[in-house]
């Protein structure tokens, strides 16, 4: 775990877990997955398994940032939150996978601190790689598509709670490949990005098909013969041949937490 469960927002303790080696680590990361992670994605397509998250940290590949009370022993840790991001070095873009608060933890700002931690770890992934972070993104369900009672937290507030949280639809169909073997993929989601955590700026075209070729060549897709990817590669020309407008920036987060 580093940080030494630094830095701190108001009571809560925030870790990132960085060796699953180490038992304690271990220990509390599978807590947080079955007591915050599972019951936030009941969508069984939507879920990756604890053994792929063990596996990209043995690669070096997720950042996984947990809020709570109490981190430093696994057993006693009150677990509050947690947050798992991707970076894709490949193309330099960062997917945030996951986010979940426990119901009786939310509205305490943790979410802002976890999205905020993962992306500036993102960032410096991408900068020691010798690269410059594209982007970051996330998928959310789409209210669209996903009814209200299909998921753990309506899918219209989810939405609304990730544009208040600095995301911002792309306006591309996606289709997330399938997560695990045998497993279908999901048609549900929409794709959204936040502000570059040092610019401010949010996600071009290019961007956007840097994280759909990265996020289909790792799954192990055909992309040339793939209908769902072509079909975002069409959204993307179309979108790069609309007038542009302007993207306004915000500003990157400071130490204060909303």
């Amino acid at each position: 775990m580093k940080d030494k469960f630094n830095p701190r927002s108001r009571k809560h303790e925030v870790v990132i877990i960085d060796d699953i080696d180490d038992p304690a680590s271990a220990k509390l990361l599978k807590r947080a997955y079955n007591e915050v992670y599972l019951p936030a994605f009941p969508i069984a397509a939507e879920r990756e398994s604890l053994e792929q998250w063990c596996a990209r940290l043995k690669r070096g590949k997720d950042d996984i940032v947990i809020v709570g009370e109490n981190l430093g022993d696994p057993d006693k840790a009150v677990i509050k939150g947690i947050c798992v991001g991707v970076y894709f070095s490949i193309s330099d873009v960062g997917l945030l996978s996951y986010y979940a608060v426990k119901p009786d933890a939310q509205g305490q700002g943790i979410a802002r601190v976890m999205i905020d931690r993962v992306k500036q770890l993102m960032l410096e992934r991408a900068e020691a790689n010798g690269g410059v972070l594209k982007g970051v993104f996330i998928e959310v369900n789409d209210p669209t598509k996903v009814a209200a009672n299909q998921d753990s937290f309506d899918p219209a507030t989810r939405v609304s709670v990730s544009h208040r949280l600095g995301a911002k639809d792309i306006p591309v169909s996606y289709v997330q490949p399938p997560l695990q073997p045998g497993a279908p993929k999901c048609d549900g989601l929409k794709l959204m990005a936040y502000a570059h955590p040092k610019t401010g700026k949010y996600p071009g075209p290019d961007a956007v098909r840097a994280f759909m070729e990265a996020m289909y060549q790792s799954h192990g897709v055909d992309m040339a013969n793939d209908p769902d990817f072509k079909k975002s590669m069409d959204d993307i020309e179309a979108w790069e041949k609309q007038p542009p407008k302007s993207d306004p920036k915000i500003k990157p987060p400071g130490k204060k937490f909303g």
